[in-house]
């Protein structure tokens, strides 16, 4: 469970460099890394319950200093081993 997310059936990963940075009012949690400029979104591990129906996780480029935010999807998959691969 995650606080914001009642029926959050997963845990976020640990990965260093990364924080919590959901908000309630999106379709699942997230991690930011500001300094590398990363959002992480990790969705339900039941793929019924995902709003979008994409991956478990999603990778993004992001740019919140501008008036619209901005997020460049660099991978998406279910698999956590091959995120962290790409992350190195």
């Amino acid at each position: 469970m995650h606080k914001l997310f009642d029926n959050y059936d997963g845990t976020l990963p640990v990965i260093d460099g990364f924080i919590d940075d959901s908000w309630r009012n999106d379709a699942c949690p997230s991690m930011i890394n500001e300094k590398r400029g990363l959002k992480l979104w990790v969705d339900y591990v039941n793929p019924d319950l995902r709003e979008c129906s994409g991956k478990r996780y999603t990778l993004c480029e992001y740019d919140d200093n501008t008036e619209n935010y901005v997020c460049n999807e660099l991978l998406a998959t279910d698999s956590l081993s091959d995120l962290m691969e790409f992350l190195k």
